[in-house]
């Protein structure tokens, strides 16, 4: 349909016109042709009444006409109105399906997380009367939830495209912690590596990466499980455990008198470097064209979290090729100074249990906040968003009374 259908007719000015030129009497001729003398002329006003009579209605036909016309030419357009409004019902149509899917798909999430969370407080507990009743087992629970958590976090963030954020230190923290409750519980030297490294960057990341004790998030469960867990099994294994039954099992523990700073170091400094530079050729280099394209690693998280700060602004100023090496190294001096305290960790159980206590209450803080703040702000949401509803539906009698607290409170106390 072309928009030239519907322009409007050069000659429909001069047919709505009142008064045409070639009229004898025109206004412009009624000026010039009727003088003083005409108007008082009772036969004259009579004929310039009965022209004005058959002027109007030869005008009024042609409005008519005119009229006419154009409604045949807006027919095409009234037609494709009609086409553009069956669109749009079909839209809203689909747009409705589709809404119906979402929240079919949201009670399958509702359902998840209340899996979760039932999980979460289970193994909670679990762990509590563990530690109580029966610390020596708390290795093997340990492990039942690391090969649990970690095919779950493997396969939750390669779909989401978080799958580089596993190659990071942490999660070599517990292999190796892994390892040598399996395979090296002799090894005096793993055993000083897992504990510096578990009672160092992994317990420290709690605060770093702001774990949150969500019982109904998966994801989060996990992260928490992965920086506290392996800390709290040295300490049961070090401090809870029959010293009888850590000679038979983990014969490393024993012959360990003292967590020395600088042997501590100096093996967490070789396992560092030997995953650092797996972590360079393989992520950094390997994987740069996927991580330009958008896939997100612990150094594009940590720039962008911490950001504000004045340690993120020195970091972000630097030249970006830069920026990695330098994160390198700010990772290392992290690494190596929150290895410092285990010795007072390792040969004080008061301390080490306060410790622990003040990192896992980092983490119920932080999950308090969330549950607090963002479910509360998002009740508060949804709540202004159905009074307003209310208040623009003129069939309810009390609009916003209803949904205020303050007024059912002072109800209540009528």
């Amino acid at each position: 349909m072309n928009s030239d259908e519907f322009e409007y007719d050069s000659d429909t000015e001069s047919e709505y016109s009142i008064f045409d030129e070639n009229d004898r009497y025109a206004l412009h001729g009624l000026n010039n042709s009727l003088g003083i003398s005409d108007l008082v002329d009772v036969p004259n006003l009579f004929r310039v009444y009965s022209w004005l009579q058959n002027h109007y209605k030869q005008k009024k036909g042609q409005l008519r006409h005119g009229v006419s016309r154009q409604r045949n030419k807006l027919q095409p357009l009234h037609r494709q109105l009609n086409q553009e409004s069956e669109k749009l019902k079909e839209k809203f149509g689909h747009s409705i399906d589709e809404l119906q899917a979402k929240w079919n798909s949201g009670q399958m999430v509702r359902f998840r997380d209340k899996v979760s969370f039932v999980l979460g407080v289970s193994t909670s507990i679990l762990t509590a009367l563990l530690l109580g009743m029966a610390p020596e087992y708390i290795h093997i629970w340990y492990t039942i939830q690391l090969l649990i958590f970690l095919p779950l976090r493997y396969y939750t963030y390669h779909r989401k495209g978080y799958v580089y954020f596993i190659a990071d230190f942490c999660y070599w923290g517990n292999v190796m912690l892994l390892a040598y409750i399996w395979i090296f519980p002799f090894s005096r030297r793993f055993f000083v590596l897992s504990y510096s490294v578990s009672y160092g960057t992994l317990a420290w990341s709690v605060v770093a990466w702001r774990n949150s004790l969500l019982f109904h998030s998966l994801d989060k469960i996990t992260s928490l499980f992965i920086h506290f867990f392996p800390p709290l099994v040295l300490h049961t294994l070090v401090h809870l455990v029959n010293p009888s039954l850590l000679e038979e099992r983990f014969p490393a523990i024993p012959n360990v008198p003292n967590i020395y700073l600088g042997s501590s170091l100096k093996i967490a400094s070789i396992s560092y470097a030997l995953w650092q530079i797996w972590y360079y050729f393989f992520i950094q280099v390997g994987k740069r064209k996927e991580i330009q394209a958008g896939k997100p690693t612990s150094f594009t998280w940590m720039s962008k979290a911490y950001s504000k700060t004045t340690l993120g602004k020195a970091l972000n100023a630097l030249p970006e090729n830069l920026r990695p090496f330098a994160f390198m190294v700010l990772q290392y001096l992290y690494s190596i100074t929150t290895m410092c305290p285990c010795s007072i960790w390792y040969n004080n159980k008061v301390y080490s249990t306060a410790f622990l206590v003040v990192i896992f209450g980092w983490s119920v803080w932080n999950g308090a906040s969330y549950y607090i703040d963002v479910f509360g702000m998002r009740f508060q949401r949804e709540l202004e968003a159905l009074r307003r509803e209310i208040a623009n539906d003129p069939s309810r009698s009390s609009p916003s009374s209803e949904l205020d607290p303050e007024n059912s409170n002072s109800s209540k106390v009528k």
